[in-house]
């Protein structure tokens, strides 16, 4: 099966930029995107990440034919590209998002890897 791509961009919010594009497409997005500012928000972009993929996990398993036995779900994969550590929500930036790292892991076979 042909790998998809989910683009969330985040700073003080995350934001679902694009679902389910090619690779070529993927970096194509990539290279259109710009510093919109703001503080970071690991943990909102976690969430968004999730939240993408739980809509392509079901997209894909409803394109599948009730009589196919062969659909395995993809892989997860997360890459984090950051500028630096996690800096809001104020009380606990970092608490925040090892949660939503745990919830990625555990609730949807997320492997995550950070770049800084």
């Amino acid at each position: 099966a042909e790998k998809t791509f989910s683009i969330v961009q985040f700073a003080t919010e995350g934001q679902l930029i694009s679902l389910m594009e090619t690779n070529d497409e993927a970096l194509s997005t990539i290279d259109q995107l710009y510093y919109t500012g703001g503080i970071t928000n690991h943990a909102e972009a976690i969430s968004e990440c999730r939240r993408s993929l739980s809509a392509s996990l079901a997209f894909q398993q409803s394109a599948i034919t009730a009589s196919d036995t062969t659909f395995v779900p993809p892989k997860n994969i997360m890459v984090l590209i950051t500028d630096g550590k996690p800096t809001t929500p104020d009380d606990d930036p970092l608490g925040a998002a090892m949660k939503q790292a745990r919830k990625a892991r555990e609730e949807n076979e997320v492997f995550i890897i950070p770049v800084f």
